[in-house]
């Protein structure tokens, strides 16, 4: 039996009647715990869903058949795709007060742990003693039942041989230091992004204004997405990206990281061959977003400035960029 909650590593009462589908930690309870020692098996407790998981917590004897461990997994069965996790958990007791505790040495069983879990990996908790547990003095058992606290923050994923941040949940006891990103009201939207917002003001000095930014179609969230992605640091391939939308939404932030970064992937993976019929559009996507060094790459190989520039773009040329043309086409230093 699970109870699960929407704040992460919140301490709530284990009698809280409130219930949430996309929450991350909760109340999992293992009922007749006596019996299923005896049978030396117990029921598999649903957690909930993350980053697309089922996930999943039980109890597991000990070889020593004296011993048992807590496990959280999930059903991850893609030898490919890793989940780098934080896990939880505190094993309640029911005895009256500290000092009772304290008297009967009574220990904590509790434990927050960082861990890396491949696709049949399984978090374990700490080894603890079931003659302890049955011992009804030492106060873990009610009415036979043995209870833990648990939560889980899923921080990244690797899939496609690399890392990615994970932005679809809540961060852990983040409350004022997150934002959230969400998707104007509409039923069948799929949930808001969160941040950290120390990392994303470092990164955008113009975050102030769009801590309520909202999107009106879904195509433009995977962007977003990308977009934060480039910003923490993971250094994707931008083919098969909205790379014109991810340097939108980066002009708006004024995340002029974000912007170098994929003016620099377009100087890596562009050639001017590959650009064929696309040239001109091309031109003008690096005169718009000031990609400077893309720019540099493609003046190199024109003849013709009337060919590929309007006079459209002149007037929409930084500075730097009317200066590459000038040294160009008329002290022919390309």
């Amino acid at each position: 039996m699970g109870e699960r909650f929407k704040y992460k590593f919140q301490k709530l009462p284990d009698h809280s009647p409130i219930h949430f589908l996309d929450a991350k930690n909760g109340i999992c309870r293992f009922e007749n715990f006596a019996e299923h020692v005896a049978a030396g098996t117990f029921l598999r407790i649903e957690l909930g869903r993350l980053c697309g998981m089922n996930w999943y917590s039980n109890l597991r004897i000990a070889d020593n058949d004296t011993d048992f461990y807590l496990i959280i997994y999930c059903d991850n069965n893609n030898p490919e795709v890793k989940h780098n996790v934080e896990v939880h958990y505190n094993m309640l007791n029911n005895s009256n007060g500290f000092m009772h505790r304290f008297w009967r040495k009574i220990r904590n069983y509790e434990d927050t742990e960082k861990k890396v879990l491949s696709h049949d990996d399984i978090y374990f908790g700490d080894s603890t003693s079931v003659s302890e547990i049955l011992n009804l003095k030492n106060g873990w058992l009610n009415y036979g039942t043995l209870s833990f606290e648990y939560g889980i923050q899923v921080e990244a994923i690797y899939e496609d041989s690399i890392w990615t941040f994970n932005f679809n949940d809540k961060l852990f006891n983040a409350g004022a230091e997150q934002v959230q990103f969400e998707r104007v009201a509409d039923p069948s939207t799929v949930g808001p992004l969160y941040a950290h917002k120390l990392l994303l003001s470092f990164h955008s000095t113009n975050l102030e204004t769009y801590f309520t930014l909202k999107w009106t179609d879904e195509k433009y969230r995977r962007p977003l997405i990308d977009l934060f992605q480039i910003c923490h640091g993971v250094r994707f391939n931008l083919a098969g990206k909205r790379y014109g939308q991810i340097l939108a939404d980066a002009r708006r932030l004024e995340m002029f990281n974000v912007i170098s970064y994929c003016d620099w992937c377009f100087v890596e993976t562009k050639s001017w061959e590959s650009l064929k019929k696309h040239r001109k559009d091309w031109m003008f996507f690096a005169i718009e977003y000031n990609l400077r060094h893309f720019l540099a790459s493609m003046i190199k190989s024109i003849t013709s400035l009337k060919e590929y520039v309007d006079e459209d773009n002149v007037e929409k040329m930084s500075n730097e960029s009317m200066k590459m043309f000038v040294a160009k086409f008329l002290y022919e230093k390309f």
